[in-house]
């Protein structure tokens, strides 16, 4: 392979361009040993014939290009004035109105006020919100010992809120200062439902699947942060869950004919289908149907029709990965149009964007979800974004 291939040209034989300055904007500097290696370096270059010449041809180069073009040289290190040229250096301040001894006792005052305040509070909630807030106003190191008093007292007391804030800010408040607390602090902030992602994979029994619930949650949440968007990412979550056990089944377990007859459930869309699939894929199917029927029954009545929407494009992702799996199963190798075309729908942003609007409330219309059904260009184009950084993630060269 020639040594230019690899982009280092005092390697070549061919004379170094100067060129390079205009191209780079800044002359290139000469070659300089570590500051560790330089005294050893001479004896390095004795013992090491070729690392001398290529330092030797490295110093004439950067000679000659600074000679040769002294021109370029001198524009390529021109840079821009600063923006704020004198005006700190010349700068007068006012005259203080208060002198600095003043100053100093009202800020030592101020200071002994909060002392005060921290030493006299008997109420340990109380406490832990002044810890709290001087820490976020960056004055914790002026009060540091009385902050690590209260704080051993906190971890040293039974906590009388059960407020979550309350509960979070001492868990975070005593984790970053060393204290050792248990996340089964939070465990009786649990609704009857927190464990559904657990409920979902040990109901359905498919041991092959992907148990994501954490990464699950995360996306979204950071979907739909805001405070009214709870049943938002619920369905979401439960969308995500059911997408991923549907994913692996098609790629990496079920045989092909199980796959036609897994889609050939998903697009009857009843119990009665069941009787279709393999028994292990039957509590699936249930739980499909059983999962659907709750996002009916947790939407407003005039919201059911909302739901129809998602289960199509359910379906629509079944079909996509039906078809992926037979071009697999017939060792078909498509063009790269066909490629983008169906990964693009088997992205699953067309799914997911109609289900996200699910809960949105009142905001969100009819023709709202008749428009995201019909893959408007935006989200055509979401779902290709995903889909380029989803398998540019995954390729392995």
């Amino acid at each position: 392979m020639g040594a230019m291939s690899h982009g280092l040209s005092f390697l070549s034989r061919a004379p170094i361009q100067t060129t390079m300055v205009v191209c780079v904007g800044r002359p290139i500097a000469p070659p300089v040993l570590p500051s560790s290696s330089r005294n050893s370096g001479r004896r390095a270059l004795v013992q090491n014939p070729f690392k001398q010449s290529i330092v030797l041809r490295c110093s004439r180069a950067y000679s000659a290009m600074v000679s040769n073009n002294a021109d370029t040289y001198e524009e390529a290190t021109t840079f821009d004035q600063d923006v704020w040229g004198d005006f700190f250096i010349n700068y007068e301040p006012k005259p203080l109105q208060r002198s600095e001894q003043w100053m100093m006792e009202k800020a030592n005052k101020l200071k002994e006020d909060v002392r005060t305040r921290l030493q006299t509070c008997n109420d340990l909630v109380e406490r832990m919100h002044l810890v709290d807030a001087i820490q976020r106003l960056g004055i914790d190191h002026l009060f540091k010992k009385d902050l690590c008093s209260i704080l051993r007292i906190i971890n040293g007391s039974e906590f009388p809120s059960s407020n979550l804030h309350d509960v979070a800010t001492r868990f975070r408040l005593l984790r970053e200062h060393g204290f050792w607390v248990s996340s089964d602090a939070f465990n009786k902030f649990r609704g009857s439902d927190g464990r559904w992602s657990k409920d979902l994979y040990e109901h359905v029994e498919l041991s092959y699947v992907r148990d994501r619930p954490v990464g699950n949650y995360v996306w979204s949440y950071l979907l739909f942060h805001e405070e009214g968007l709870a049943l938002t990412r619920m369905i979401t979550v439960k969308i995500i869950g059911l997408i991923i056990i549907l994913d692996d089944t098609y790629d990496s377990h079920a045989t092909i004919e199980e796959c036609r007859k897994l889609n050939e459930a998903i697009q009857r869309w009843d119990e009665s289908a069941i009787h279709l699939l393999p028994d292990y894929l039957k509590k699936f199917y249930c739980k499909i149907l059983n999962i659907f029927k709750e996002f009916e029954d947790q939407v407003a009545v005039n919201e059911k029709y909302r739901v129809s929407y998602a289960k199509k494009e359910f379906q629509n992702l079944s079909t996509y990965y039906l078809e992926e799996a037979e071009w697999s199963h017939q060792d078909y190798k498509p063009s790269f149009k066909e490629q983008v075309e169906l990964s693009t729908m088997s992205s699953t942003v067309p799914l997911l964007t109609v289900s996200a609007m699910l809960g949105s409330g009142e905001t969100v219309t009819n023709e709202a979800f008749q428009w995201a059904a019909h893959q408007p260009s935006g989200v055509i184009a979401c779902a290709r974004i995903m889909r380029f950084m989803n398998d540019i993630a995954a390729f392995k060269v």
